[in-house]
């Protein structure tokens, strides 16, 4: 890249993360669609009774769930494949973590279990999952920018 665009390689490395942050991004909403699949056809099963709307959701969720999986683990290929494992694990791992409370809170209901105060803490930990996101990719775009 110097040999191209002398000086660019400083300017560009902050950006050339985020391709990694959003297939990580979209593996982890992967994660937590599945999981809500997983819930609502337990919950169904669970429930007992059985007719043309349960039999339509649990098609959909058997459906979806492998699906979800099989992206889920295609996309986190191609990170490992393309960047630092030390890296993906971590923004994989958060990235899981949020996207599975945010489908718990939104498609489950979960939010009707909170009060607004609860709620609050839950959005300030994920900002902190998400600064830690930061900190950790401009950590090594540093230690790689002084390497250079």
């Amino acid at each position: 890249m110097e040999e191209v665009a002398p000086g660019a390689s400083k300017n560009l490395k902050p950006f050339i993360k985020f391709p990694m942050v959003s297939v990580l991004s979209l593996a982890g909403l992967q994660s937590g669609l599945m999981t809500s699949c997983m819930k609502w056809l337990s919950e169904l099963i669970a429930q007992g009774s059985f007719g043309p709307t349960e039999f339509t959701i649990m098609g959909v969720c058997i459906v979806v769930c492998p699906a979800a999986a099989l992206l889920q683990l295609r996309f986190l290929n191609k990170a490992i494949a393309r960047y630092q494992q030390i890296e993906v694990q971590a923004i994989y791992q958060v990235s899981i973590m949020l996207y599975t409370i945010i489908c718990g809170l939104v498609l489950t209901d979960e939010s009707k279990f909170y009060d607004t105060m609860g709620l609050l803490f839950i959005f300030m930990c994920a900002a902190c999952c998400v600064l830690g996101i930061y900190i950790i990719t401009l950590k090594n775009n540093l230690m790689t920018a002084d390497d250079a």
